[in-house]
C-alpha cells in the first residue's frame, strides 16, 4: 500500500478515478464535456505524481473531521514505516510526542475556523522510534474561484538539525552569560580586595606628608610611591568600571554644570601622568561659559581616560592639545596628539573592552585596554558621542567628545573645583574607625590623631559596637566587609547603641557598585565613601562634618 493515494469509495480522488477508468470502457468521450474530463484526468494524475514524488512527507484531511487522515504520500509512509492504513484517520497521533500533540491540534482546529492557512512546529515519531522535530506548514485546498472547501494539505519538513542547533546556541548563550556574571562578580571582588591595601597606603602618605620630611632620599621614593599609588588607583577603579559597564550599573548624578568644571576636574586627574611623561599641554577654550547637563566627575573621567590615553601614546617630551567649544548644536572637547597614531587595523577595535593593538608601537605602552571602553560608555549615557582620527602609525591622534548643549548659560551657576578645603583640626571630635583591615585603621588613625581628632579604632562588628558604646563617637567610619557581622548588620546596631545622640555614620569600603550605595543607605549609613579614600578629599569631607555637628 506504500505510496498510493486513498482509493476510499467516498474520497474525490476515488470517485475521479473510476469516472475516468468508466469512460475509457465505452470508447472516447463524447459531448462537450469531453475536453473538460481529459483536462480533470491530467489534472488529477498531476497533482497525484506531485503528492507522492515530493521528499517530504505529505498528508491530506477533512478540516471538518478533527484532522482525520485520508491521504499520506510515499516520503509520509517512509519517514514512518507505517502502511496506508495505520495512518487513516487518527492514526497519525500516535507518532506525535504527547508533549506535542495538544499544540499541534490546536493550531489545526484554529486554521479550521479561520479558513487560513498555519505553521507549527512538533516531534514525529520515525520509523527507527527516534523523535524527529517537524515544520508542518498546511492550507486549504482551493474549490474553486474565490472558494475554499474543508480539505487541507500539509507538508512537513524535518528541521531537527536546525533545532539541535538552536539548543546548542541556547546552552552556550547560558553558559557565556553565567561566565559573564562570574567574570563580573570576580572584578568588583577584585577590585574590593584590591581597594583595602591601598587605603593603608593612601593613609600612610598622608602621614608621610604631614610629617614633612626633609630628607630628600625619603621625600624623592615618596614621591615615586604616591605616582605608583595613583596609577594603581586608576587600574582598580578601571577594574570596577568593567564590572558596572557590564551590569549597565554606571551611576549617573546628573546637574547643571559647566565645560570649564569639567576641564579642571579631568586636568588635577591627568596632569600627573602628563608631567611625569614631560609632555607640552596646551588649551584652547572660548571665554565664554558653556552649560552642559551632566554628572561633572564621569565626565571628567571620561575626558581624563583620553588625555592619559594620549600621555600614554606619545613619546617622551611630546605636545597634547585639548580644545574646548562649540560645534553647532553641540559642545565639543578634542584631544590631540603627537603620538604613535591609531593602526587602521585596529581602529575597529578601539572602543572595545579589553583590545589591544598588536602593533610594536602599542605593545610597548601596556594597558588594560579598558580606557577607552569607559570613555565611550560614559559620553552615551550623555547623549553623546566620541570620534577618533589618526593619519595612520606615528602620525598622532585626535579623540572628539561631543555632548549635547540643552541649557542656556544663565540657567548655569558656574562651581569652582574645589581641591582642598582646609581642615578642621578639633579635639573634641570623636572618631571611631571599623576595619578588618588593622593597616588601614592604624594608618588612618595615625593620619587623625597627627591632626589633633580624637579617634578609636576597632577590628570587628564586636569591638566596634562596644567601643561605640564607650567612646560615643561623634562619627564612625566602618567597613562593610567585616568578618562575622558585616557592616550592613552592624549599621542598625550603631544607631540603637547612639539613642537619641546624633551620630554620623559613613560606610568605607570597596564596594562601589550602584546597587551597594543603594544597600548601604537602606541599612543606616548617612554616606558612602569607596577605597582607596582620597586622603585630602576624606579630611575634607570630616573637617565639614565636625564643622557642621
Amino acid at each position: 500500500m506504500q505510496g498510493e493515494v486513498d482509493k476510499s469509495p467516498g474520497s474525490r480522488s476515488a470517485v475521479s478515478r473510476m469516472t475516468i477508468a468508466a469512460e475509457s470502457q465505452t470508447g472516447s468521450r463524447t459531448g462537450p464535456q469531453a475536453g473538460s474530463y481529459d483536462g480533470l484526468a491530467d489534472s488529477t494524475a498531476s497533482l497525484s505524481f506531485a503528492f507522492n514524488s515530493t521528499p517530504f512527507p505529505m498528508w491530506r484531511t477533512r478540516a471538518l473531521q478533527g484532522k482525520s487522515i485520508e491521504a499520506v504520500n510515499t516520503s509520509w509512509l517512509k519517514f514512518t514505516g507505517r502502511s496506508h492504513e495505520q495512518e487513516q484517520g487518527q492514526g497519525w497521533r500516535d507518532l506525535v510526542h504527547p508533549n506535542d500533540l495538544e499544540s499541534s491540534v490546536a493550531a489545526f482546529n484554529e486554521a479550521c475556523k479561520s479558513g487560513g492557512a498555519y505553521s507549527c512546529e512538533y516531534r514525529l515519531r520515525r520509523h527507527d522510534g527516534h523523535y524527529r522535530w517537524m515544520l508542518e506548514q498546511a492550507a486549504p485546498e482551493i474549490a474553486g474561484p474565490g472558494a475554499v472547501n474543508d480539505y487541507f494539505v500539509g507538508c512537513c519538513v524535518d528541521i531537527t538539525t536546525q533545532k539541535d542547533r538552536e539548543e546548542l546556541l541556547l546552552a552556550r548563550n547560558a553558559t557565556l552569560t553565567e561566565e559573564a556574571r562570574q567574570k563580573d562578580e570576580f572584578l568588583a571582588m577584585l577590585s574590593h580586595e584590591l581597594r583595602n591595601p591601598l587605603a593603608a597606603i593612601a593613609s600612610s602618605l598622608a602621614v608621610m606628608r604631614n610629617y614633612h620630611i626633609s630628607d630628600p632620599l625619603i621625600a624623592k621614593n615618596r614621591s615615586i610611591i604616591e605616582r605608583q599609588f595613583e596609577n594603581l588607583s586608576g587600574v582598580v577603579n578601571d577594574l570596577l568600571d568593567v564590572a558596572r559597564i557590564a551590569n549597565g550599573k554606571i551611576g549617573m548624578v546628573r546637574e547643571a554644570i559647566t565645560l570649564d568644571a569639567v576641564i579642571e576636574r579631568a586636568l588635577e586627574i591627568s596632569r600627573p601622568k602628563i608631567e611625569a611623561m614631560s609632555h607640552s599641554l596646551k588649551i584652547s577654550r572660548p571665554p565664554e561659559t558653556i552649560p552642559i547637563h551632566g554628572d561633572i566627575n564621569r565626565l571628567a573621567q571620561a575626558l581624563a581616560n583620553l588625555l592619559n590615553n594620549a600621555a600614554k601614546f606619545t613619546p617622551q617630551s611630546g605636545t597634547l592639545t585639548l580644545f574646548a567649544g562649540r560645534d553647532g548644536e553641540r559642545t565639543f572637547l578634542k584631544v590631540q596628539d603627537t603620538g604613535v597614531g591609531i593602526n587602521p587595523a585596529f581602529r575597529p577595535r578601539l572602543f572595545q573592552l579589553f583590545a589591544q593593538d598588536d602593533s610594536a608601537e602599542a605593545r610597548t605602552q601596556g594597558g588594560l585596554g579598558i580606557g577607552l571602553a569607559v570613555a565611550q560608555e560614559i559620553v552615551s549615557l550623555h547623549g553623546g558621542t566620541i570620534e577618533a582620527k589618526s593619519d595612520g602609525l606615528g602620525r598622532g591622534s585626535e579623540f572628539t567628545i561631543f555632548l549635547p548643549t540643552d541649557a542656556p548659560p544663565e540657567q548655569i551657576e558656574a562651581k569652582p573645583v574645589v581641591a582642598g578645603a582646609g581642615v578642621l583640626e578639633n579635639r573634641q571630635f570623636r572618631i571611631l574607625l571599623i576595619d578588618d583591615n588593622e593597616d588601614a585603621n592604624e594608618s588612618m588613625g595615625s593620619l587623625l590623631k597627627l591632626l589633633n581628632y580624637d579617634v578609636r579604632t576597632a577590628n570587628d562588628a564586636e569591638s566596634g559596637l562596644k567601643a561605640a558604646v564607650e567612646f560615643e563617637p561623634h562619627l564612625i567610619l566602618s567597613d562593610i566587609g567585616l568578618p562575622g557581622t558585616d557592616g550592613y548588620q552592624l549599621a542598625p546596631a550603631l544607631r540603637k547603641a547612639a539613642g537619641d545622640r546624633k551620630l554620623i555614620l559613613a560606610a568605607a569600603t570597596g564596594y562601589g557598585l550602584a546597587s551597594d550605595r543603594s544597600r548601604s543607605q537602606a541599612a543606616g549609613f548617612d554616606y558612602h565613601l569607596v577605597k582607596p579614600l582620597d586622603a585630602d578629599a576624606l579630611l575634607d569631607f570630616i573637617a565639614q562634618q565636625a564643622a557642621a555637628y
